[in-house]
């Protein structure tokens, strides 16, 4: 007997609110991606736990400056009036500057934090497509990015990604994030700007 393909329920739509927004904002409240206490991947742990924080400091107000893209599935007019699927926080941030020189290097955009919700686990977003909620946000978090520098190329985009992490880091390379060299910064994945947009000299 086939399995029934787990879809989200229409309407299913992306928000973009601010970080005064999303105080308070009861889809954050106690958000969890994953069970702690039956992961046994270390690096998907650390990563959880991270998740867990950043949406505890964005819904105490005591997060950093950023953008949030949240999916929301029985979606209505505005954010909130449905059902929390995902977030994905963006800033504007300078990849490493120890690493690569000079200050006044101009700033990239930053994926500050990527998360579904546990309970969304195996989820599409269509029946016939094979579009997952954390891909739908990425890609949305690049098109919020492209926007807030100016609508024209996109920068270099980069975002910490721990080894071992394979899930996490498969939606980041369909979305063309790779690996910089090994003398750079462990953990960090980098998509290289558009034509005419800010890159990155690797070596």
């Amino acid at each position: 007997m086939a399995v029934e393909k787990k879809v989200l329920t229409a309407p299913v739509k992306t928000f973009v609110i601010s970080k005064e927004a999303a105080k308070d904002f009861e889809g954050l409240k106690d958000f969890r991606c994953g069970d702690l206490a039956k992961e046994t991947n270390p690096a998907i742990r650390e990563a959880i736990q991270e998740v867990h924080d950043i949406a505890a400091r964005l819904y105490s107000g005591e997060a950093f400056e950023q953008r949030v893209v949240i999916l929301e599935e029985k979606a209505g007019a505005n954010p909130g009036d449905g059902v929390l699927v995902g977030l994905c926080g963006v800033r504007h941030l300078q990849l490493f500057q120890t690493v690569l020189g000079p200050l006044g290097m101009p700033e990239g955009g930053y994926i500050n934090v990527l998360g579904t919700h546990e309970r969304y686990r195996g989820y599409k977003i269509k029946k016939n497509r094979a579009t997952t909620p954390g891909s739908r946000l990425l890609s949305d978090a690049l098109v919020q990015l492209k926007k807030e520098f100016g609508g024209g190329p996109l920068p270099y985009v980069w975002a910490a990604v721990r080894a071992g992490n394979e899930p996490s880091l498969a939606a980041f390379r369909k979305h063309h994030f790779r690996r910089p060299p090994a003398q750079y910064p462990g953990g960090t994945v980098l998509r290289q700007g558009e034509a005419g947009g800010t890159q990155v000299m690797l070596g």
